[in-house]
This record gives C-alpha cells, sequence and structure tokens, in this order.
C-alpha cells in the first residue's frame, strides 16, 4: 500500500489558497495596456476578470462580445448559456465587470476596452477571448485553463498544488476576509447558499494562515 501511494499518492485537498495580492503584484508589471503584446493582454485580463467575478472559467469561456455592455465604469456580460451552477430559479443571468480607478494597472474595464480595439479588426468569433493566433476563433476551456496556469505559475504560485479552477475560492476567500457582505458574495459567485462557500471554496489564505502560527511561535519569546 506504501508504494502505491508513493506512485500516486491521493493527498488531501489544501486547506489554505494562495493569496490573489501575489498574483496582483505581478499583473502590475504588465502595464500599459497598449505596449503588451496580445498574449499578455489576453493573459491578463482573463485573470483580472476572474479575481474581479469570482467566477470560473468556463463563464470566461461563454463571455460574448454580442451580449455585453460596455459603460464608461462597468462592463456587463448577459449569460445565455447555462453554468455549472445554474439550477431551476438560479442563474448567473450576467456578469458584472467595475472599473478600478485606484490603480489603473489593473483596472479590467481599461483593459478589457483595450482588448476589444486590438482584436475588433480580425477576431472570427463572437466569443469574447479569441485565439492570439490565426484563425481567431474562440478559444476553448484547455487555453482557459493553461493560460490562467501560467500567470498563476509566473506569479510563484505552486500550480502543482494549485489549479486553475482555485482563482474561485482565492477571489471569493479573499473577499470574505476583508468583510465583504455574504449576500455580495453569494450574488457575484452564484451560489444559492452560504454553506457551499463555507464548505467547498472557504480557505484562509496563505500568507495569513501560515505567518500567524509563525507569529504566535516567535511572540512566545517576549
Amino acid at each position: 500500500m506504501r508504494g502505491v501511494f508513493n506512485l500516486r499518492p491521493q493527498l488531501p485537498p489544501p486547506s489554505s489558497v494562495w493569496n490573489p495580492e501575489v498574483v496582483l503584484t505581478f499583473l502590475k508589471s504588465w502595464s500599459p495596456a497598449a505596449t503588451l503584446s496580445l498574449p499578455q493582454l489576453s493573459m491578463k485580463l482573463l485573470m483580472l476578470m476572474l479575481l474581479a467575478t469570482g467566477q470560473r472559467g468556463q463563464s470566461m469561456m461563454h463571455c460574448c462580445i454580442k451580449n455585453m455592455t460596455v459603460k464608461h465604469s462597468r462592463v456587463y456580460f448577459h449569460m445565455r448559456q447555462l453554468l455549472k451552477t445554474s439550477r431551476p430559479g438560479a442563474h448567473v443571468d450576467k456578469l458584472i465587470v467595475c472599473a478600478y480607478p485606484v490603480d489603473r494597472r489593473l483596472c479590467p474595464v481599461l483593459y478589457i476596452k483595450e482588448y476589444l480595439k486590438r482584436t475588433k479588426l480580425w477576431r472570427q468569433s463572437d466569443q469574447f477571448f479569441v485565439q492570439c493566433a490565426k484563425p481567431y476563433k474562440g478559444v476553448s476551456r484547455d487555453t482557459i485553463r493553461r493560460w490562467t496556469k501560467q500567470v498563476l505559475r509566473l506569479s510563484g504560485v505552486d500550480t502543482v498544488r494549485f489549479k486553475a479552477h482555485s482563482t474561485r475560492a482565492a477571489a471569493t476567500s479573499l473577499a470574505d476576509f476583508r468583510h465583504v457582505p455574504m449576500d455580495t458574495i453569494l450574488k457575484f459567485a452564484g451560489w444559492k447558499s452560504s454553506s457551499t462557500f463555507a464548505r467547498y471554496y472557504k480557505r484562509p489564505l496563505m500568507a495569513d494562515s501560515e505567518s500567524r502560527f509563525c507569529h504566535a511561535v516567535l511572540t512566545s519569546t517576549r
């Protein structure tokens, strides 16, 4: 049994989650928007939208330019397809992406507008995220995962331990840590009950949980 475990260990799910601040700090280095390559722009925007909405990669794949409304400080993606969290009487009918004027390097609305401008002339799909090379069709779910994982890896997140879908837990856990009302978290994430968040997604942020132990030990010497 030990030999089987060593070959294919069945490890428990992570007890904590990476802190989005680590990824956001890295993304600040990819700016300004106009100077980024299309792959950089695509990956940065994807990560900003994942974190700003608390949604999963599937939702990003279903974002469509013909079902979006662009305003000065907000962008609405009206979801016309069923999502994993969709249930009778419960469906995230729109994704709301808000501007972040505090720091233009992290403003998802600014990067959405740059992305639309950059891809307008040659895109071959109504899907919002498109390929970075010909034939410029809509991206697949695997591409969404790959882009997400690449940003995590470049940010220093352990991508062996944390997969692409961990953005959902990271975003909502940080929102909860910063005292965002639970009703707001549930609305953005598309959950009906706080028990779903508490059971499957709520995790202590790594920097917070790890430093808490260290500080507790070191302060005992006072």
